[in-house]
């Protein structure tokens, strides 16, 4: 079985960068991309809180969008020409599509 395994929001974030006809059907990757190119961006006293932002809106992304919609995870699949997509963060999976 072929698969594709996310091990976290750059990896995803990556795949839309490669992708960028897929954010039509994924909007609100956009904000992602946008959350992790200003990571290190401002005073570094407040980059943990910004890299925990970016894992909540990831972790939100997978689980309340795809993990929600069948059609969302079909999509991905089809794109990535595999049969299953995991999704990681920070080692632990959080959905399997």
């Amino acid at each position: 079985m072929s698969e594709k395994i996310f091990s976290g929001p750059s990896e995803f974030a990556d795949f839309f960068k490669e992708n960028p006809d897929m954010l039509g059907p994924f909007p609100w990757a956009s904000s992602l991309i946008n959350h992790l190119n200003s990571l290190h961006v401002g005073c570094k006293c407040n980059l943990e809180a910004r890299k925990s932002n970016v894992d909540k809106i990831y972790s939100d992304i997978v689980t309340q969008m795809i993990g929600s919609n069948a059609g969302l995870g079909s999509i991905l699949k089809k794109q990535m020409g595999v049969e299953k997509v995991v999704f990681k963060l920070k080692e632990k999976v959080i959905l399997e599509v």
